[in-house]
């Protein structure tokens, strides 16, 4: 089975080549740690964005920001690697042409010609994933646990059994689950853990965010 790239080289590389979307071997975790600020959830939304566009069904689960939040990262991701894929690159990075930056998202132009390029571009990223028979589902969960947040993945699995994809942003704002171990450390590695058990039962490449503090 050849593998599907998450759209970051380095990624593809750690993970035997990327994303396996027809695999039965079973899920895999990956754990993505960074300190705060730095890009982890925009990383988590390209790749989902990057799945989604290649006819993978993901899922994007916050516990940390709304999902209007997650959306508009995830909208933004869709639309660069559209125009990417389609237009090509120019010197500087991406073209602009289909692309929406975060921004527009969460705070559209009041100018008429603004909003016209953002539902236009917003129309070919849904476009993207739609022709290539993709799914995305994204839900917020506000200081959920462990628990819940597996639960919701058994549900989106059960809707969907096609399910591949599913990242959870962040490890570190869960709530203690109930039964947790009193100490944090052990409570985070029983939280680990149930998290790979549930990649491997479901059968999806599980992406975990996690905050890596100075302690």
């Amino acid at each position: 089975e050849q593998p599907i790239s998450t759209g970051i080289p380095c990624m593809d590389m750690d993970m035997e080549g990327g994303i396996f979307p027809n695999s039965s071997a079973g899920g895999r975790l990956f754990t993505i740690g960074a300190r705060t600020g730095v890009g982890k959830t925009i990383l988590g939304c390209q790749i989902a964005a990057n799945a989604a566009v290649q006819g993978v069904s993901t899922a994007f689960f916050s516990v940390e920001l709304s999902r209007q939040e997650i959306l508009a990262r995830i909208w933004s991701s869709v639309s660069y690697n559209r125009g990417a894929l389609t237009y090509g690159r120019t010197k500087t990075g991406y073209i602009e042409k289909d692309a929406i930056p975060v921004g527009d998202l969460l705070t559209p132009p009041q100018d008429d010609a603004g909003q016209v390029r953002v539902q236009s571009a917003l129309g070919v990223a849904a476009n993207a994933i739609q022709e290539a028979g993709g799914k995305l589902r994204v839900e917020e969960f506000w200081g959920a646990d462990v628990d819940k947040v597996i639960n919701s993945m058994r549900h989106a699995k059960a809707q969907d059994p096609t399910l591949r994809v599913v990242v959870v942003d962040h490890f570190h704002a869960m709530s203690r689950h109930p039964k947790a171990p009193p100490n944090d450390s052990s409570m985070q590695e029983e939280r680990a853990y149930k998290l790979m058990t549930a990649a491997k039962e479901l059968n999806v490449d599980l992406f975990v965010l996690a905050q890596m503090n100075r302690v």
